[in-house]
């Protein structure tokens, strides 16, 4: 450039085989390594890079206290996840990559006990799993004895270490035992990750 001083130099590589570069017919800038996209361009350019879903694929009993630790299964019903997806032992389910995930969980089920509180609590680790911290809660009513309840919860989480983020459901119950429902073609119990973009 005329109003430049600098030199720019295209280096060959050591090779022995023949490779050939086409440039596009069309105007527009060559981005490199550092270079910076646009927000508006990288999310139509992108999208979602992961997706999952999983789901409980029978019933199982629990009272308070206790996690739903058995049971899982990814959702495999005109379903495919995008990405890696997320991975799951012994109900703790664990990230595939760094960024913000939303994380909607639910379960429907039947309490043993009439007139009380039943639903599910969401909990995160972000230590590799020595400690777990509600993330999002929620209940139902149990108005007569085996009476059915639906709970919903979502949270955006914002996940700095694959190694180290950890999520579980827990089941919350004043008192009594509470069975969640489970089926292998639909999702009833069951838990979606979706990362919405990087941290």
């Amino acid at each position: 450039n005329a109003s430049g001083t600098g030199t720019f130099t295209i280096a060959a590589p050591n090779s022995n085989t023949d490779r050939t570069l086409t440039l596009p017919d069309e105007a527009g800038t060559v981005l490199t390594s550092v270079s910076s996209i646009p927000v508006a361009n990288l999310d139509s350019a992108v999208g979602i890079t992961e997706a999952d879903q999983w789901r409980l694929n029978t019933g199982l009993a629990r009272t308070s206290g206790q996690f739903l630790n058995t049971g899982w299964e990814r959702n495999d019903s005109n379903f495919d996840k995008i990405g890696t997806g997320v991975s799951q032992n012994l109900g703790v389910f664990t990230f595939p990559s760094t960024g913000i995930w939303l994380v909607i969980s639910q379960t429907t089920g039947g309490s043993s006990a009439a007139g009380q509180f039943v639903g599910h609590r969401l909990f995160l680790s972000d230590d590799g799993g020595t400690s777990f911290n509600v993330r999002a809660s929620g209940w139902g009513n149990s108005y007569t004895s085996n009476s059915y309840h639906q709970v919903v919860l979502n949270t955006i989480i914002d996940v700095t270490s694959t190694s180290n983020f950890q999520l579980k459901l827990e089941c919350s119950a004043n008192s009594g035992t509470v069975t969640y429902d489970g089926n292998t073609t639909q999702m009833v119990t069951g838990i979606t990750f979706i990362r919405l973009g990087d941290t």
